[in-house]
């Protein structure tokens, strides 16, 4: 499954094992070299770049909503070159799957948090969609999220000097909503030469309120 060279190694994610039941992002923390815990690295060294199908990635979060069953192969680029990012350190290439012809996938993940005080915590909901018609190929990643803020903590001060004590207790409570959504326009000119396009949108709100009391 593996095939290596002085600076790279690819592999072929097609019936391997290590594709089985995981999302990408999982899978890429298997390979040699690769780890996925707090961000990707490679050979121990952050600031990874990853590119989806010639895209580069702004969120690795885009990683969870991927199957690895439906990657083609990984490309590990131990030290970036002029041909990507030259500010990173290393480079991940990731090949999806060609849908049949007028014809496509799709993924909807879903992490929902609890906390055992206070109920639901938070949301995330994730869907990829790969869809080709004839020479035209359209990528659509969307992401919700939703936090809730939940603050309760209490101080307690003694003055020796006049015997007083104060004591305060802060509640706060807020909610944040975030949407985002990356498109990817592609129109295949040759089999060698393609003209493509990337539309990104990003939303965000939120609200909260603290309440403090002193006595």
């Amino acid at each position: 499954w593996i095939r290596r060279q002085a600076d790279r190694y690819k592999v072929s994610m097609k019936n391997n094992p290590i594709a089985r039941g995981v999302n990408i992002k999982d899978a890429l923390g298997r390979l040699p070299g690769v780890s996925s815990r707090n961000g990707l690295s490679i050979n121990g060294i952050s600031g990874t770049t990853v590119y989806v199908n010639g895209r580069k990635l702004s969120s690795e979060k885009e990683l969870d909503a991927i199957p690895a069953a439906l990657v083609k192969n990984v490309e590990v680029v131990f030290v970036s070159g002029s041909a990507h990012d030259a500010r990173s350190r290393g480079v991940i290439l990731i090949t999806l799957d060609n849908p049949d012809d007028r014809g496509g996938y799709g993924t909807i993940a879903n992490d929902l948090r609890v906390r055992p005080r206070y109920g639901i915590g938070g949301e995330s909901v994730n869907s990829v969609v790969n869809y080709k018609y004839d020479k035209w190929n359209v990528y659509n990643y969307v992401d919700y999220d939703y936090f809730k803020t939940l603050l309760d903590y209490a101080i307690d001060s003694y003055y020796p000097e006049s015997f007083s004590r104060i004591d305060m207790r802060t509640r706060g409570r807020g909610h944040s909503h975030g949407l985002s959504d990356n498109l990817g326009i592609v129109y295949e000119i040759t089999p060698r030469h393609n003209l493509g396009a990337n539309f990104n949108l990003s939303l965000d709100r939120s609200d909260s309120e603290e309440s403090s009391l002193s006595y």
